[in-house]
């Protein structure tokens, strides 16, 4: 239902003003975008862009899942190193908007392959910043020293 009315918005445009639309931000429902790529005839030229809400909400559901996952981590360092991640939800999902948000506002004059690189490594270094691995902060990170007391042992190597 909602992708017909997105297809028959964009057939509207199209028509009517002769304006093409060729990017739609959504929820990452892939069916919208098959449907709209189906029935308009520059439907291959048409981007998802994903809402920043979503990506985050689904950042955080990802995180969960792996918090759960009792198989790949158990025994006594699986169980402390699932606890330790829940206790940091809150805070890598907060990252994650953070720093989507801070490329955002900074990056949006730089070159889009600079941008798009910047924005993902510092999505790959929130995890790092949450445990208090900080070397590799930009400029937002106040804490260039490690002053988080916590055993981080359980994590064996940088999380991607």
């Amino acid at each position: 239902m909602e992708s017909d009315c997105i297809v028959e918005g964009l057939l509207y445009l199209e028509t009517v003003h002769h304006i093409r639309c060729t990017r739609l931000v959504g929820d990452g429902d892939s069916n919208t975008i098959a449907k709209c790529r189906e029935k308009i005839s520059y439907g291959g030229r048409i981007l998802k862009v994903e809402c920043a809400n979503h990506a985050v909400r689904r950042y955080g559901r990802a995180i969960q899942k792996l918090q759960g996952n009792t198989t790949r981590f158990s025994g006594p360092t699986g169980i402390k190193g699932r606890q330790l991640l829940k206790q940091k939800l809150m805070k890598l999902v907060k990252g994650a908007r953070n720093a989507i948000k801070s490329n955002a506002i900074n990056n949006h004059n730089q070159p889009l392959k600079e941008a798009i690189s910047k924005l993902i490594s510092d999505l790959r270094n929130v995890p790092n910043h949450v445990f208090g691995k900080h070397e590799n902060c930009g400029i937002f990170c106040k804490r260039n020293i490690e002053t988080d007391n916590t055993d981080y042992s359980v994590m064996h190597h940088q999380v991607y």
